[in-house]
């Protein structure tokens, strides 16, 4: 590893190290008395149909048959939903007793954190390995905590919860709020200090989204509680190696090789773990902000964004419905500062619903149990609505940085032009949360889905196994891509584009080699250009034998497409249309209905959309317009 951007500053770690204070506790009644009624209002709401349920149903039972059920037959949903809604009453109840303080709410804040205290794990099924990709372990073993995410998560919840409340909670009794040390201690403070966990980094071994999320949510654990100057002093050192290694993943550009919606997770979770060691050693690493490489990193999401819609270009693991940005974003932009990202974020947020606001939620729902979010929502309103107030021209603010935008280091490149706006995938398909999607593309008209890229599916146990591209949505056939013969790309990093070129609104690449040889491809040279007009693919190809040469492409879609065989034209719904072109002996056009049952797509996409396929024989050369 050759970056040292925090562990330079090892050496100069404060001998006295402060608590982290980051909000006003539920004692300081001037404060929360001046919150805005838009929020105090809807948690209130919220609490009270949580008593209901509380009442009627109880708490959410994490039954250990439901942990089971991820071992046996890989479902993920079932136990993850009781732990997730567990988690989010309690975040629930715990900020309406901080905004009506009457102790209506306390009995009940007690119940759920007894209950999560005494859960045998924190972890999720889907985690449960000491080993990074070994097999998961069939039960916790309560005796060996495992600091994973969603133990981080917990842990943040419970760290906020004793800090808002530690004075109403006392006066029942200590110890409430004894057994919340006692268990952050078992569980978090002493695996982080003396396990290995593979997301804290080993030298040159590939990070992801886990190892700022995880560092920011031990970090909340160290400094919101007390613990002495030498504890929190190893802790600090460790987070620095672990943000080193983080950082050492990204290329100069920025570019979140897990996409727009994991962005939330790594970019946004790095940016909290910088702005906690900064509260906590008056401003220590503060320069960091400085570096062109993280400004980068934070206005990578507005680049990603569709202008004027709630899309997202999507590539790997992400849904295009990535979440709007709000006050996370704005608080970066502000560190880095980056005005149009400080902009960008606060026109989300005045269009965003007040449950968007508070639970910045996206399509893997994973932020909805994050306190620490919340409460950051609730405590930024008033500046970002200073922010909006302050902005001459926002929309023009607002809009992308640059009509071509090229991510070198992921090799995506984004084009705005007109109507249109395009990003094509040029890098390989070994990316974290990888598809085979190599050479693939993605057109969006007046804002609005025309050639997609679907997404991914609930996670089960498939997803991160080695039978992860059995699953439909992975396989580059599922994507704006061809297959070679019946042959599809695979997936590793020597599955790659070659012979990538940029120029003004367009790209250029040769994918041959993201198939294996048995495609019998020589060479397969691919360009995408974008003008007012539409969308122009240029694809020209050559097989290693005459004799064995057929194309079928794919393109995605999400609303029916009709064909006219006589021009060669597609009509795609309402979107657009597709005009097809080929020197192929023979050409054959038809359409795939593909129907979505699985709720994650379905919070994207209808319950039908459709795959095109056209089929050329004998083809050396296919041209694609879209219009």
């Amino acid at each position: 590893m050759n970056e040292t951007t925090f562990t330079s500053f090892s050496d100069r770690i404060p001998a006295s190290l402060k608590d982290f204070t980051p909000f006003a506790k539920a004692s300081d009644r001037n404060t929360w008395n001046s919150i805005s009624d838009e929020f105090r209002n809807f948690i209130l709401e919220q609490a009270e149909n949580a008593l209901q349920i509380l009442r009627s149903k109880g708490w959410p039972q994490l039954n250990i048959s439901l942990w089971h059920d991820f071992y046996k037959n890989g479902n993920r949903v079932n136990f993850e939903n009781h732990h997730f809604n567990r988690r989010t009453l309690l975040i629930i109840l715990v900020l309406a007793e901080c905004f009506e303080h009457k102790g209506r709410f306390l009995e009940d804040i007690t119940d759920g954190i007894f209950l999560i205290c005494e859960e045998s794990g924190w972890h999720l099924p889907a985690h449960n390995s000491y080993t990074r990709d070994t097999p998961q372990l069939p039960y916790p073993d309560s005796s060996r905590p495992i600091f994973e995410l969603f133990a981080g998560e917990t842990a943040n919840l419970l760290s906020l919860t004793w800090y808002l409340l530690k004075e109403e909670l006392d006066a029942d009794s200590p110890m409430i709020c004894e057994r919340i040390q006692y268990e952050l201690e078992r569980r978090i403070i002493t695996p982080y200090l003396t396990e290995h966990f593979w997301w804290m980094g080993n030298d040159d071994e590939p990070m992801c989204n886990w190892t700022p999320w995880c560092t920011q949510n031990a970090l909340l654990a160290a400094f919101i509680l007390p613990h002495s100057d030498e504890l929190r002093k190893k802790i600090l050192q460790k987070a620095f190696y672990s943000l080193d290694c983080f950082l050492k993943d990204y290329g100069e550009d920025g570019c979140c090789s897990e996409g727009a919606e994991y962005y939330r997770h790594a970019g946004l979770t790095f940016y909290n773990a910088c702005d906690i060691i900064n509260r906590v050693t008056d401003k220590l690493t503060e320069s960091v902000y400085t570096l062109p490489k993280i400004k980068n990193i934070a206005e990578y999401i507005l680049n990603m964004n569709i202008p004027h819609s709630e899309y997202f270009f999507n590539f790997a693991d992400c849904s295009p419905r990535a979440g709007k940005s709000g006050a996370r974003e704005f608080l970066f932009g502000k560190a880095v500062h980056s005005d149009a990202l400080c902009s960008f974020a606060a026109d989300q947020w005045k269009a965003s619903s007040t449950e968007e606001k508070l639970f910045s939620l996206t399509a893997d729902k994973l932020s909805q149990s994050n306190m620490y979010y919340t409460l950051q929502s609730i405590f930024a309103d008033r500046e970002i609505l200073k922010e909006l107030q302050g902005l001459q021209g926002l929309q023009k603010k607002a809009e992308p940085l640059s009509r071509n935008i090229w991510y070198k280091s992921i090799g995506v490149f984004i084009v705005h032009k007109g109507i249109f706006s395009a990003a094509a995938k040029a890098g390989n398909n070994a990316d974290s949360h990888n598809h085979n999607d190599t050479g693939s593309f993605i057109l969006y008209k007046n804002g609005e889905p025309f050639i997609i890229d679907v997404g991914v599916e609930n996670y089960t146990q498939k997803t991160f196994s080695p039978q992860r591209y059995e699953i439909w949505t992975m396989q580059s056939s599922y994507h704006n891509l061809p297959e070679l013969n019946g042959i599809m790309q695979q997936d590793g990093k020597e599955f790659r584009a070659e012979e990538v070129k940029t120029e003004e609104n367009s790209i250029s690449m040769n994918i041959a080699k993201a198939y294996p040889s048995s495609a019998g491809v020589k060479s397969y040279s691919r360009r995408i250009s974008v003008s007012e007009e539409g969308l122009d693919i240029d694809d020209s190809i050559i097989f290693n034998d005459k004799d064995r040469a057929l194309t079928v492409m794919n393109l995605m879609v999400k609303e029916k497409p009709l064909v006219d065989s006589s021009s060669m034209t597609i009509t795609v719904g309402t979107a657009g249309s597709i005009r097809v072109k080929t020197d192929a002996s023979e050409t054959d056009i038809s359409v795939e209905p593909i129907e979505i049952a699985d709720s994650r797509l379905r919070r994207t996409w209808p319950q039908t959309i459709y795959r095109i396929k056209i089929k050329a024989e004998n083809a050396s050369e296919i041209k694609l317009s879209a219009k």
